[in-house]
């Protein structure tokens, strides 16, 4: 008994057709599938960048606040008089003016007035100030390297520019409380 398929053949060829249209199906979802992780991987690469490109403005921006701080700080001056009466502020202010008036020459060095040591040397920083507000020293806001500056009576009267430009730290000024 032979079978014949003539009726089937069709059938075979067209299953034969589906699977080999299920296989490019597949094959191209596959290359899909593989340029859509790719891309995902390139987003989230951009994404990346451009949080550390966010990150870095951020920094650059506080950096440029500080330094604009810095800069509006150094033409500030803080005339500290610690429990002097409204008489006595007032000739301080008077003495500056006078000061500022027998101002030196830029060309030539300040003199400079030797301070007395601490008495005791153990004093507190807060008494040490008072002590040196008392005798002449000045306190100005610094520069975005030091946070202030304590000036000798010998160099008060300059402006912080000149003080920078004409004196000597450790000398006419110093920046830290260790000094």
């Amino acid at each position: 008994m032979a079978l014949t398929l003539s009726g089937g053949s069709g059938e075979l060829e067209a299953a034969r057709s589906a699977v080999s249209m299920a296989r490019n199906c597949e094959a191209t979802s596959a290359a899909n599938l593989k340029d859509s992780e790719e891309q995902l991987l390139a987003a989230q690469q951009r994404v990346k960048n451009a949080r550390a490109q966010c990150q870095c403005a951020k920094q650059q921006r506080e950096k440029a606040e500080e330094y604009l701080k810095s800069i509006e700080s150094k033409w500030e001056v803080i005339d500290v008089d610690i429990g002097d009466s409204d008489d006595e502020q007032e000739k301080n202010r008077a003495s500056k003016r006078a000061d500022a008036a027998a101002k030196p020459p830029a060309d030539r060095p300040l003199p400079v007035e030797h301070q007395p040591l601490a008495n005791p040397p153990d004093i507190s920083w807060r008494g040490m100030r008072l002590s040196m507000t008392k005798s002449g020293w000045k306190i100005r806001n610094g520069t975005a390297f030091f946070a202030f500056m304590y000036i000798n009576p010998c160099a008060a009267h300059l402006s912080k520019k000149d003080v920078l430009k004409l004196c000597k730290e450790g000398v006419h000024y110093f920046t830290d409380e260790k000094h």
